[in-house]
């Protein structure tokens, strides 16, 4: 090895040089240059391990805590700040349905209804509290916020277990009439249906997913008076001139009866849709991978099941080797496409298929 000799005699190596110039530039190089940055809470900025930061606002906006997570009571992935309905034992929208459909104007007029049982104290009051809709896609973007305000355009009827509104301008966020009723002898049921129009409901191909809040005791539900139901892709529908969107229900697919390979392909695409449904409902996204890691999916014998998902849609592709056809289900919103196409493979799961 070589020396060198210094200005002050004293000598150096080279390898000497290169280790000194790697612990000078290691002080000038930012350490997020060389390794993952630490997060820190209160920067504003949402880092790795974090929920949420608001910077400053952090633990007194009602949104987020000192520690950087979100404060959500129902654990529904909104912050109680901005939640209408923070129900600690959720109360689901029942038999929701949805219809919308793109008007003239350039907007879209929307039909909801539902049943939902919620507390019944304090006393069910629309026409003294009002009744507020939010329809939202995920913590931010939030489509429709109406808040239909007590006083005038309400009416009871005699004996206090029906009430309507209507107002034809549709002043409070688009709403133009809404009814609710009692339900039958169990307290704080009712059914309900709001109708209105609205211009960001536009693009229905983009509508779903859309979670549902219907809030009684308006505008925020501190007494439980509310119910919430999320609407997905695999529960809508387009006609075929594209113009109308209906959502309800899961459909009912393919009974499972038989052992032959064609009736295990449709059985096991019916089980495996519903096993994604499931899993949606606890992730907030679609499961990607063989059927049989479906958590409540038992596969039939023979059948190859995979799924592809993300947070908006997802494909069943179900075949065995010995039926003459294989199934798909595609929740993407075509106009006048069904959900489920069985035919000789290879079968198209994307999109544009």
């Amino acid at each position: 090895m070589e020396f060198g000799l210094s200005r002050d005699g004293t000598l150096y190596s080279p390898r000497s040089v290169l280790l000194a110039l790697g612990m000078l530039l290691g002080c000038l190089v930012p350490a997020a240059t060389m390794t993952a940055r630490a997060s820190i809470c209160g920067n504003g900025i949402i880092e790795t391990g974090e929920q949420c930061d608001d910077g400053t606002a952090n633990e007194s906006d009602g949104c987020c805590s000192a520690s950087c997570t979100l404060i959500d009571a129902d654990h529904d992935g909104v912050c109680d700040a901005l939640d209408p309905c923070t129900n600690i034992v959720p109360v689901m929208i029942e038999v929701p349905r949805l219809v919308l459909s793109n008007s003239n104007a350039g907007g879209a007029v929307f039909t909801i209804r539902g049943s939902m049982v919620v507390p019944s104290l304090p006393p069910i009051d629309p026409p003294s509290k009002g009744v507020r809709l939010v329809l939202r896609h995920n913590f931010y973007d939030i489509p429709l916020d109406a808040v239909v305000p007590g006083g005038s355009g309400w009416r009871a009827s005699p004996g206090g277990k029906e009430w309507a509104y209507r107002d034809p301008t549709g002043a409070s966020g688009g709403v133009r009439q809404m009814k609710l009723r009692q339900v039958g002898a169990t307290p704080g049921a009712l059914a309900f249906e709001i109708d209105g129009t609205h211009a960001s409901l536009a693009e229905l191909t983009q509508v779903v997913p859309l979670k549902v809040s219907v809030v009684i005791d308006s505008p925020t539900a501190t007494t439980g008076q509310c119910g919430e139901t999320w609407l997905r892709p695999s529960l809508c529908r387009l006609d075929r001139a594209g113009i109308t969107l209906r959502c309800g229900s899961l459909p009912h697919l393919f009974p499972c009866r038989g052992l032959r390979p064609q009736a295990l392909v449709r059985c096991d695409l019916g089980k495996a849709v519903a096993a994604e449904e499931a899993y949606w409902a606890t992730n907030h996204t679609y499961f990607t991978g063989p059927c049989r890691a479906l958590p409540g999916f038992l596969p039939s014998p023979g059948v190859v099941c995979l799924a592809t998902g993300t947070y908006r849609d997802f494909s069943i592709t179900s075949s065995h080797p010995s039926a003459r056809d294989g199934c798909i289900w595609n929740t993407c919103l075509v106009p006048g496409r069904p959900p489920v196409f069985c035919g000789p493979f290879p079968l198209t799961a994307n999109c544009g298929g």
